[in-house]
């Protein structure tokens, strides 16, 4: 297995970058100082975020600020009972005339927000049952 490299420790133009990120994103959200330095140091350590909290205190505000303060992109994704993985990251498909294989890519972008299952409407947290 192979060694992971150890990060070199920030410089001030670094923390002075960081910073800056995180006054654009607290122009948008507003009182929330621990969520924003929650999501930009997760960012930084390109990890995932789990916010809980309830409904309408701008969890999905945070990330649509994030994702505009870097130029990215922000797409929410509903999860339903029927979700996959694959229909988020995407699946890859074998292209037999070119044998290659093609990514065919799902919903998720740089910045994704995906509220819990129980938000979704009450038929879509139902399991999916057919009748005859």
């Amino acid at each position: 297995m192979p060694a992971v490299p150890v990060p070199a420790p920030l410089s001030s133009t670094d923390i002075g970058a960081v910073r800056k990120l995180e006054d654009a994103i607290g122009t948008v959200v507003r009182g929330k100082p621990e969520a924003i330095r929650a999501a930009v140091v997760t960012l930084l350590s390109r990890g995932h975020l789990l916010i809980e909290d309830i409904p309408g205190v701008g969890k999905t505000t945070l990330a649509r600020a994030l994702a505009a303060a870097l130029g990215g992109t922000f797409r929410r994704i509903q999860f339903t009972s029927d979700l996959l993985p694959s229909d988020i990251v995407g699946v890859s498909i074998y292209d037999q005339s070119g044998k290659v294989f093609e990514l065919k890519k799902g919903r998720s972008s740089r910045t994704s927000c995906s509220p819990t299952r129980s938000t979704a409407p009450r038929r879509a947290r139902s399991p999916r049952c057919s009748r005859r």
